[in-house]
């Protein structure tokens, strides 16, 4: 017999704290610190859910930037560090419960330090502005548990505007995002839905006041290919607050 396919449906509040300091006008450093919720329900299994809360793998930075002069309006910036292992993980599923296919398995960590880099560049026009951007984190060994986290890789385009308010602006987005699966070393199989390809759609809107910047924002994905089954997400619910110093 096949093994048997599991379907999924995921809601998710991501909330992201973000400090950051320019020591130059070309190079600064960043620090992001994530908190994640999540309710999980297994279609297969009569709709019972499960709810997570914690805190992800906090990420330090390098930043550079390289803008315009005033009389111009492109810039272009970047992040480069590292992950701190600060999420939670657990052991391989296949090896240590022998039910692997009886519950779901979340963590929000990979327990490991992992190189990751941003990468934004944008345009301002005369009322909204464009911005490029993409993101790259890769996992270069297992941890503890045998867990090893696959790359990840992500571009998009955004697009905002302030309808002529101070403070507000309003953005849409759209991004296609590739990810190659996790792997467990001890039962030597994949994640289960790791190794997600697809495209999301976005829309935010962002409240800044002097160096704070509060923002709040809902992700559609479309996932088109997984580990083990579908996976369906309504949507991701974003919060975040940044300040710079």
């Amino acid at each position: 017999m096949g093994k048997k396919e599991r379907s999924w449906d995921y809601q998710m509040l991501a909330s992201n704290f973000d400090l950051e300091h320019a020591s130059s006008k070309m190079f600064g450093w960043a620090l992001t610190v994530p908190v994640r919720y999540m309710k999980v329900t297994e279609v297969a299994n009569g709709g019972h859910p499960a709810t997570h809360l914690g805190l992800g793998d906090l990420s330090l930075y390098g930043t550079v930037y390289l803008r315009s002069r005033l009389d111009r309006a492109w810039w272009l910036s970047g992040r480069f560090g590292f992950s701190v292992p600060t999420g939670n993980t657990l052991a391989d599923p296949n090896a240590s419960s022998g039910d692997a296919e009886g519950h779901e398995h979340i963590f929000f960590g990979s327990g490991t330090v992992d190189p990751r880099a941003l990468v934004s560049a944008g345009y301002r026009f005369k009322s909204w502005t464009l911005q490029s951007s993409a993101h790259f984190r890769t996992s270069l060994y297992e941890n503890s548990y045998g867990y090893r986290a696959g790359t990840q890789f992500g571009a998009g385009v955004t697009a905002r505007s302030g309808f002529g308010l101070d403070s507000w602006t309003f953005g849409l987005r759209g991004e296609g995002f590739y990810g190659t699966a996790a792997k467990w070393t001890d039962s030597g199989s994949e994640d289960l839905f790791s190794g997600k390809a697809g495209v999301l759609i976005g829309a935010e809107a962002l409240y800044r006041a002097d160096e704070w910047e509060l923002s709040f924002g809902i992700d559609r994905p479309f996932i088109m290919s997984t580990v083990d089954g579908e996976f369906e997400v309504p949507g991701i619910f974003k919060l975040g607050v940044a300040h710079t110093l």
